[in-house]
């Protein structure tokens, strides 16, 4: 009787379980039958087609499945497309056709890149060679060098600041990965952790070679440079690190773990000229003797001289033997100075008020000054400088006012105290002393506060009294906005010792930017290596950063207050809209710049042609009728 097909598939498939059983339960070294019209394990090489397809039913269907898909969806492509041309030549024949709709039939997708200020950045990077002096220390065989991806981490840092792991994405998203051609993929943690190892083992040829450049390009001044430190916090475990440690600083707590950077930086647009990476622990003015040494060496390699710079720093780099320290290494100096000794502290009193006000040192009458000398004596010898003792009207009326409210305060903590006097806990001498001390400890003030215990008949606390020593309130008061200021450098006056020792707050204000816009710290980096790197990486986002508002600053005078910051917040509308079509070609179109961000491009052109005779980016052209997008398009890199 011959079976259908339907039944031979049933026999074929029941014979296979059996098979599979039979392999299941038989013994290891057992064999199995194989009869000889019909193999089911289909060992059998000299068969026919038909033959196989007997002994695997399924296959036959797999073969269909595949081709029929592969027919379905070229019939589905061909539908689609004649669906589109339909409604097109419908459109076409009643003549109600738009360009906005015709676009949208065309377009297969859009994707928008943000521009901001990224052509900006990126071309003043490039016109000081960043990523082939960086190749030039640090050479690479990979397809994408260390110079290309330290590009990407300095524009990052500068424009939007990401971790490791997110600054793939941020690239995704930029005019960058129109502009440079490297895909995203290629910018993960991994890889940029290697870059910031590489560069780490040449930080300083590198930094070096950049700063040359730019003072190679520009004329900046060096007769002025700031010194200062600052503390830069850190998160995680680091056990062996040589550079992150528990430490004091001020702007940070103590219970946070640490690492200070050492900063020169010039008052000729604040830039950073050389750092240096410091263990936290370590004390302001244990510093300053090798940045003095640091400060010559780099100074000597650009031809500058050590006599003709002045170094300003704060109370911190002042001592008696860093005194000696600035007249050996030839340097000019301008410094506050802690007055820690005696013979400085009677400087700051021996000039009372009405002598103050005769030499005003600003017109506002804010400032006054009377010229001291400054006796130092380190090892048996004895040096004397020129001192500027500054009395400052703001700080002055500052420290006045929260004097009184602290007064306020102590007050009412003491008459509460009173009210408990006799009390569980407050009926001997002894407990009420100790809540007394606690309490003028607390306040500043306390010092200048007498509390007496006054007892009964029975010689039991009864009652509490206090007042102001009036003599310890005047001498307090007298002192009130009077600092110290000493130079070595007799031919400035007082006027320009007090006006030098304000500009440092530019060179502060680097700290500022590099904890903030830059968003350095706190840092999550666990390798030292990494964080060397790291911090050249943000060191030359600073440099440039300041460079730009400096030289945006020289070709605009009108806009003293136009930093690098504003100038991205400006432009940071900007995108590029990427639109491909169903022939898989691409167009660009960059969104409409408002007249500002125009008057701006007008301005960055300027900046940038004033640096050297490379051509201004498409972007920044100052002709405002040029279609930019179309410019811009052309230094499109395929991906």
């Amino acid at each position: 009787m011959e079976l259908t097909s339907q039944q031979l598939k049933i026999v074929t498939s029941v014979i296979w379980l059996m098979a599979l059983f039979v392999f299941w339960v038989s013994p290891s070294s057992g064999q199995i039958p194989v009869s000889n019209q019909v193999n089911p394990l289909g060992l059998v090489t000299n068969c026919t087609r038909s033959q196989v397809e007997g002994y695997f039913p399924w296959q036959v269907l797999v073969r269909f499945k595949k081709l029929a898909w592969k027919h379905y969806k070229r019939l589905r492509d061909a539908h689609r497309r004649a669906l589109r041309m339909a409604r097109m030549s419908k459109v076409l024949l009643t003549g109600a056709i738009t360009i906005a709709r015709l676009t949208d039939i065309v377009t297969r997708r859009q994707r928008t890149y943000d521009v901001g200020a990224l052509p900006v950045l990126y071309d003043l990077l490039d016109r000081f060679k960043i990523d082939q002096i960086i190749n030039r220390h640090c050479p690479s065989n990979a397809d994408i060098d260390h110079g290309k991806v330290a590009l990407v981490m300095i524009l990052c840092r500068q424009t939007c600041p990401k971790p490791l792991y997110k600054v793939a994405d941020w690239y995704s998203e930029s005019w960058l990965r129109l502009h440079m051609g490297i895909k995203a993929k290629k910018l993960n943690d991994d890889r940029l952790g290697r870059m910031l190892e590489a560069i780490s083992d040449h930080q300083e040829e590198i930094w070096h070679d950049i700063i040359g450049e730019v003072l190679l390009q520009t004329d900046i001044d060096l007769s002025v440079v700031f010194y200062d430190l600052s503390a830069f916090v850190a998160h995680g475990a680091y056990k062996d690190s040589k550079h992150i440690d528990y430490g004091f600083a001020h702007n940070t707590p103590s219970n946070k773990q640490k690492f200070k950077l050492g900063l020169n930086s010039c008052s000729d647009g604040n830039l950073p000229l050389e750092y240096r990476l410091l263990n936290g622990r370590s004390a302001d003015k244990s510093t300053v003797e090798e940045n003095l040494q640091r400060c010559a060496k780099f100074l000597k390699r650009h031809g500058c001289p050590t006599n003709k710079v002045m170094l300003i720093g704060d109370r911190a780099m002042l001592s008696d033997e860093l005194a000696f320290a600035y007249d050996h290494h030839k340097f000019r100096y301008l410094a506050g100075l802690k007055t820690d000794k005696n013979i400085h502290k009677k400087l700051l009193t021996m000039f009372s008020f009405p002598v103050f006000e005769r030499l005003p040192l600003t017109d506002d009458g804010e400032y006054f000054g009377r010229v001291c000398q400054v006796p130092f004596e380190h090892n048996g010898k004895k040096v004397t400088h020129q001192g500027l003792v500054v009395l400052s009207m703001p700080i002055k009326n500052g420290w006045q006012e929260t004097r009184r409210k602290e007064f306020l305060e102590l007050e009412t903590e003491l008459i509460a105290l009173k009210a408990k006097v006799g009390k569980p806990r407050y009926r001997t001498e002894k407990a009420l002393t100790r809540s007394i001390n606690a309490r003028l400890k607390k306040y500043s003030v306390g010092k200048l506060m007498m509390v007496n215990i006054v007892n009964n008949s029975e010689n039991k606390p009864h009652n509490l009294e206090w007042q102001i020593d009036n003599s310890l309130l005047k001498q307090a008061e007298r002192r009130d906005g009077r600092y110290l200021l000493v130079t070595n450098d007799n031919s400035l006056s007082p006027d320009q010792m007090l006006e030098l020792y304000r500009s440092k707050d530019g060179g502060e204000k680097n700290f500022h930017i590099a904890k903030n816009d830059l968003n350095f710290s706190p840092i999550y980096l666990h390798k030292d290596n990494r964080i060397e790197g790291m911090l050249l990486i943000n060191m030359i986002a600073l440099l440039f950063y300041r460079l730009l508002e400096r030289q945006t600053r020289l070709a605009d005078p009108s806009q003293p207050h136009l930093t690098t910051r504003r100038i991205i917040e400006r432009l940071e509308n900007l995108s590029i809209i990427q639109t491909t079509y169903f022939d898989d070609s691409c167009s660009y179109r960059l969104t409409d710049p408002t007249t500002e961000q125009l008057a701006l491009f007008q301005t960055l052109a300027l900046v940038l042609q004033n640096l050297n005779s490379k051509p201004t980016p498409a972007l920044l052209t100052t002709d405002k009728t040029v279609d930019l997008s179309r410019q811009l398009s052309e230094n499109i890199r395929p991906i």
